[in-house]
């Protein structure tokens, strides 16, 4: 039995995931000042399982394909990529990529994508004085009000806005 200054191990993937989302979840709220509830409005990261660290090439699960799957969906998002090329990359079919993808992480891999694209969308806004549509077209999007719609629904205020209220 451990007592309470014994060291304690966690190797439970889904606990795992529960902790990373939630450090993620602070530490965002805290860099980016998203408004509202405090959560990210990713939806990947609130889901137990899935703990991916922004930047880093950490993903604890022990499922391989799933693994593999966010390792090019990290290298690739800005590419136009889907659920097909990816599952073809992993050597399986895209309904058993999607099943395993929504199993470990509680979201999909065409939301996982957006989030990734989202993420690099804030870091060009945050860095660059590139155009809204140049923003759009690197992070794969064919459309500038495609990309404004989307921006929208994950931060709750367009790319202008969000990148005013950063400087």
């Amino acid at each position: 039995m451990l007592g309470a200054g014994a060291p304690c191990v966690v190797t439970d993937d889904a606990v795992i995931g529960r902790m990373a989302a939630d450090y993620l979840r602070r530490k965002f709220h805290r860099t980016f000042g998203f408004v509202g509830s405090g959560d990210l409005p990713f939806s990947a990261t609130r889901k137990a399982g899935f703990a991916e660290a922004i930047g880093t090439d950490a993903l604890a699960t022990s499922d391989d394909v799933v693994h593999r799957a966010a390792a090019i969906m990290r290298a690739r998002a800005c590419e136009g990529i889907g659920a097909g090329d990816i599952a073809r990359a992993c050597g399986c079919g895209r309904r058993t990529l999607e099943m395993r993808f929504k199993r470990v992480t509680g979201a999909g891999v065409a939301a996982h994508l957006r989030e990734l694209q989202f993420q690099k969308a804030c870091e060009l806004l945050q860095t660059s004085s590139l155009p809204i549509y140049e923003i759009a077209a690197r992070v794969g999007f064919d459309s500038q009000y495609h990309f404004i719609r989307a921006f929208k629904k994950l931060a709750g205020r367009s790319p202008q806005k969000w990148r005013r209220d950063q400087h």
